[in-house]
């Protein structure tokens, strides 16, 4: 009976081991497969870094700073004066933009401008 006993005891401590002992394992498994992650984590971004820091490089020597480009400046007071001189003689903003060169738009807006302020002026004075 005390053998029956033992047995029985014995055989429940030696599952209890194989329980503790695959708990054991179980738990070293899973700090290990944290650690590989992190570790391959730091090579990803490890090798992004690198990525990066190539393409910046490359960035910094395909870059180049481009010529300014040259502002013309707009019609001075003479200029101003010689389209609305033209115009009052019965030129084309065409034919004045070229003899002036000037942008056409521009001699057309000059003439608007004036037109709207002389229109502007006789009405102040009516």
């Amino acid at each position: 009976m005390l053998q029956n006993y033992l047995l029985t005891v014995m055989s429940f401590a030696i599952l209890g081991a194989g329980c503790v002992v695959c708990l054991c394992l179980a738990l070293s498994l899973k700090e290990e497969l944290r650690r590989l992650r992190a570790q391959v984590n730091k090579q990803d971004q490890q090798s992004k870094l690198t990525e990066l820091d190539q393409r910046l490089q490359q960035a910094e020597e395909n870059h180049s700073i481009p010529a300014p480009v040259a502002i013309r400046p707009g019609l001075n007071i003479n200029k101003r004066a010689q389209v609305l001189r033209k115009s009052r003689r019965g030129e084309g903003a065409e034919t004045i933009a070229a003899a002036l060169s000037v942008p056409r738009r521009q001699v057309d807006l000059l003439l608007k401008i004036n037109a709207i302020a002389l229109s502007g002026a006789g009405k102040t004075t009516s």
